[in-house]
């Protein structure tokens, strides 16, 4: 059941048949399986209080994976999103940036550092991290997507219309996000 909830995206419910299959003494793919399955109903999820109980059980699990695999930096990333939840958010861009600094091209923790910096409105910032993710992977959808973004709303429509038709050509995105990229493509290209 769990796989069929997650091919039609609906991760909430997939994570809590992967808890529920859990065994006493549990595997770390069971583990990472459910840690997964709550992260991704926690990212996707638009009611705050569903955000808050994801991002709290996707923490709780991602810990247990840690335990076993400490050196694994797309959990630890992954792990200090959550974190921003219940702990101050600098803690978490700060082991966000002890990821960079021990590997310059994590491409999940320079996605997020480029996220957070879109959240607060630090679009320079963001620049320079979407920037270094599609150097580092030319085909990330959502790099390329966010440096549009970005781009945009520092008033740089050129560049962003760039980024944009680079991440329409990229996309392997459902069509949700493809409407917006081809929205946001047709408004910057009648400027």
């Amino acid at each position: 059941m769990a796989k069929l909830y997650q091919a039609i995206g609906r991760h909430d419910s997939s994570a809590k048949y992967l808890e529920a299959a859990i065994s006493e003494t549990p595997t770390l793919e069971q583990l990472e399986s459910c840690a997964l399955a709550y992260f991704n109903a926690f990212e996707f999820a638009t009611d705050q209080n569903k955000i808050r109980a994801y991002g709290l059980n996707a923490q709780q699990y991602l810990e247990r994976v840690l335990e076993k695999t400490p050196k694994d930096n797309d959990i630890k990333a992954r792990l200090a999103m959550t974190q921003m939840l219940s702990g101050p958010p600098m803690a978490a861009v700060a082991k966000l940036r002890e990821i960079i600094t021990e590997d310059s091209e994590h491409e999940l923790a320079i996605f997020y550092m480029g996220k957070l910096s879109v959240r607060s409105g630090q679009y320079d910032k963001a620049i320079v991290r979407f920037e270094k993710l599609v150097q580092v992977n030319p085909n990330h959808f959502e790099g390329w997507y966010y440096l549009g973004i970005s781009y945009r709303e520092l008033g740089q429509p050129d560049k962003a219309l760039k980024a944009l038709l680079q991440a329409k050509e990229v996309s392997q995105a459902d069509d949700i996000l493809l409407q917006s990229v081809e929205s946001l493509i047709k408004e910057l290209s009648k400027k």
